[in-house]
C-alpha cells in the first residue's frame, strides 16, 4: 500500500517554509524537513477495512484524512464511516 501524506515543509531544507505537498509515505523522512500532517488522496482512496496498512478491525476512530476530491479534512468515526470534524456530519 502506497499511501500519500499531506506534508508541510519546515523551511530548513530546500523547500520554503509552509509549502504543502502530497508525498508517498516512504519519502516522509526527517531529512526532507517536512512534517506529515495526515493521509491524503481522492475519495476513492480513503483508508478502509482490509487495506494492508489498516488494522483488521478497520480504520480506528480519530484517523485524519485530507480528501482531495472534497478538498476537506475528514476524520474516521471508527465504525467504517468518515465525518466532518467541525459538524460531525457524515461525508
Amino acid at each position: 500500500m502506497f499511501r500519500q501524506f499531506r506534508c508541510m515543509a519546515s523551511g530548513r531544507g530546500s523547500t520554503a517554509l509552509g509549502t504543502v505537498s502530497d508525498i508517498e509515505q516512504s519519502q516522509v523522512i526527517p531529512t526532507h524537513h517536512v512534517h506529515a500532517l495526515c493521509m491524503s488522496g481522492p475519495t476513492a482512496s480513503r483508508p478502509k477495512q482490509g487495506d494492508g496498512d489498516m488494522p483488521a478491525s478497520g480504520v480506528q476512530f480519530g484517523v485524519w484524512y485530507l480528501d482531495t476530491t472534497l478538498n476537506a479534512v475528514i476524520v474516521a468515526d471508527g465504525q467504517g464511516g468518515w465525518r466532518n470534524p467541525v459538524t460531525g456530519a457524515a461525508v
